[in-house]
């Protein structure tokens, strides 16, 4: 009963103020509708109208735009035209805009995240033997793009709907491009034959249990036959006021590691510095890594 009672109330009231809003002049309208109009100005309530691609501010700001367009739109129910009053062709004038540009910033966001994924979906299939080339960071791109149009979107949205579905496709025809690609993989051959093949193949090793002190090595091959030499006269540091003489010999080592479940080939650059005639020891860091089988790992 006393939910009943509380709808009726809220009835009541609603009508009561879409009563009370047909009877405003064109200058109270003006006074109401003005507030909504866009504003750079921090809190303000036309904070909503400034255009944007930020989700975070096209978020925050959603309640503002709720408002003025309900309030908009109880403007446009009474019929009255916004050129009977200079003050109310302005502030109709304004207040659409705002809602316009709103709306706008909304779409494009939408828009890039169904772009991306468009592309991506085009590309795989233009470029099966490919797909697994795709790589995390593009992937992450998509998943974040849809993470933003589904901030902006009702769940039941189509758009937002047809936009999972793509995604979800291109996650199922990746994940077996990278599984048939997978099998093929295999380490490069060892094939430096070095008096130091020992030290470097160590160095090698260090420097992937230093970034992954949880890996357990399975295998080293030192995949470079000779030490590829650079030698530059470079600044010694961001000012630019001193040049020092660096010669560096390089070699290219991969080691397979497993951690959990997981095998990779890390590839480390094994190199030696000569500066300004003094020589160093050996160093390395990785420059990449790439998922191996393990029992592929001797083959």
């Amino acid at each position: 009963m006393k939910k009943v009672l509380m709808m009726v109330l809220i009835i009541l009231a609603a009508s009561a103020l879409a009563q009370a809003e047909e009877t405003l002049t064109a200058e109270q309208w003006a006074e109401k509708l003005s507030p909504y109009k866009a504003d750079t100005k921090e809190g303000s309530k036309g904070v909503y109208g400034v255009p944007t691609e930020n989700v975070e501010v096209l978020k925050k700001t959603r309640a503002s735009y709720d408002e003025a367009k309900a309030l908009y739109d109880a403007f446009k129910k009474t019929g009255m035209d916004p050129n009977d009053d200079w003050r109310l062709r302005q502030a109709e004038y304004d207040v659409r805009i705002a809602i316009e540009n709103y709306e706008r910033s909304v779409d494009r966001v939408i828009k890039a995240a169904e772009e991306k994924i468009d592309e991506a979906q085009s590309w795989i299939k233009e470029n099966p033997d490919k797909a697994w080339l795709f790589g995390k960071d593009r992937k992450q791109e998509l998943h974040d793009g849809l993470a933003n149009a589904a901030a902006l979107l009702p769940a039941e949205s189509p758009r937002l709907k047809a936009m999972q579905d793509k995604l979800a496709e291109i996650g199922k025809t990746l994940a077996a491009a990278e599984a048939a690609n997978l099998e093929k993989v295999r380490m490069k051959p060892d094939v430096y034959k070095g008096k130091d093949a020992t030290a470097v193949k160590a160095v090698a090793k260090s420097v992937v249990l230093k970034a992954h002190p949880k890996t357990s090595i399975l295998r080293v091959n030192v995949i470079s036959k000779t030490w590829e030499r650079e030698s530059v006269v470079e600044y010694t540091d961001t000012t630019n006021t001193a040049l020092q003489h660096r010669i560096t010999d390089g070699l290219n080592v991969q080691v397979a590691a497993k951690e959990g479940g997981e095998c990779l080939i890390y590839t480390v650059f094994v190199n030696k510095n000569k500066i300004g005639g003094k020589q160093g020891g050996l160093q390395g860091h990785i420059m990449f890594e790439d998922k191996i089988l393990e029992k592929n790992v001797g083959k």
